[in-house]
């Protein structure tokens, strides 16, 4: 499962809290996989990182089919906006895996207010850019949880919705 959202959401906290829900599990962090690039790296939000993105984002992807073929329940804490979870799940559907796709949502002020905490992330612009970005999903509304509620209860919302296959891409 993916569990994306803008800066500043809780995708760290909830993403681990809701790997540890499950055993045997995994947590799969993009944050790591943007960290494996030495030289030539451009920041992920950026328009010119989308090679980068595409090419981690498959990384990525085959890792987490692999991990979830074997038995452990995946959980990648990401940045993806739905045309990015949808090529995620593609990629993990050849190795016969599907993939769930969770979006967190909090209001600007709760996540901006999260991010100035943070000395190494965008600033206040681009906080706005990216919120903005997940604020109308379309057809991926549905995958949306309310990230304001207590972390148990976020965390029991995405439990129990990934048994019902609630938040599945479809193909």
């Amino acid at each position: 499962m993916i569990i994306s959202g803008p800066s500043g959401v809780g995708k760290t906290t909830i993403s681990r809290r809701v790997a540890e829900a499950f055993d045997p599990s995994v947590l799969v962090r993009a944050d790591d996989f943007v960290a494996l690039v030495v030289r030539g790296g451009v920041d992920p939000w950026r328009p010119e990182a989308s090679h980068q993105n595409a090419v981690l984002g498959a990384a990525m992807a085959s890792a987490a089919a692999r991990l979830a073929g074997g038995g452990y329940t995946t959980v990648v804490d990401g940045g993806f906006f739905p045309d990015g979870a949808r090529g995620f799940a593609a990629l993990c559907r050849r190795e016969s895996v599907s993939v769930q796709y969770v979006v967190l949502r909090a209001p600007l002020d709760v996540c901006a207010s999260r991010v100035a905490g943070r000395g190494d992330r965008p600033d206040g612009d681009l906080v706005r850019a990216l919120h903005d970005r997940y604020s109308d999903l379309g057809d991926h509304e549905s995958h949306v949880v309310d990230a304001r509620a207590p972390i148990v209860e976020v965390c029991n919302t995405i439990v129990t919705g990934v048994g019902d296959q609630r938040f599945t891409i479809r193909p």
